[in-house]
């Protein structure tokens, strides 16, 4: 028992000579095998920016949107929350050519600071689509405009005002 009162106050007895140079020897060197660098790869192509054709219209605003209803909750994310007089905002609109539309393959979508609010009219967008063609635009699918968002208002008392969009294209596409 002696002995364990002495290893627990002074520590382990000290090693004898056979394991002291186990315990002093420098550990045995490890051998790594080199590792090749990585294999030289091409650099990934960089995009390529395709600028979005500006549309200048005369400022009458003339060409209304429509199914501004199903987008209401990307209105709320544009325009902030309903007030009692709504909203009256210019701003920058992209029409897209909408090909994959199923319920229409010539419908040009109208989105607005990347979010969709509507349509253009089933005429217009066919006349914008004839436009883009004989202007030799075809290799574009998205173009700016100038855009108006009024409406919104929430009274309060049971009076809110549905979101109305109307955009500044040239005359000659009405």
């Amino acid at each position: 028992m002696l002995s364990a009162i002495l290893k627990w106050m002074v520590g382990p007895a000290a090693p004898r000579a056979a394991e002291r140079t186990m315990i002093n020897a420098a550990p045995p060197p490890v051998i790594a095998e080199p590792v090749p660098p990585p294999p030289p790869s091409t650099p990934a192509p960089l995009p390529t920016f395709t600028p979005i054709p500006k549309i200048h219209g005369p400022g009458s605003f003339a060409f209304d949107v429509v199914g501004e209803s199903y987008y209401l909750k990307n209105f709320e994310k544009i325009c902030g929350p309903r007030g009692p007089i709504g909203v009256e905002l210019e701003l920058s609109a992209h029409l897209e050519l909408d090909d994959g539309n199923p319920h229409d393959s010539q419908a040009v979508k109208v989105s607005i600071q990347g979010l969709q609010v509507g349509h253009l009219s089933r005429d217009l967008a066919r006349e914008f689509r004839r436009a883009v063609i004989d202007g030799k635009l075809t290799a574009y699918k998205k173009f700016e405009c100038r855009s108006t968002i009024r409406g919104g208002w929430d009274d309060g008392k049971g009076s809110t005002g549905h979101y109305g969009v109307r955009i500044d294209l040239p005359e000659s596409q009405k």
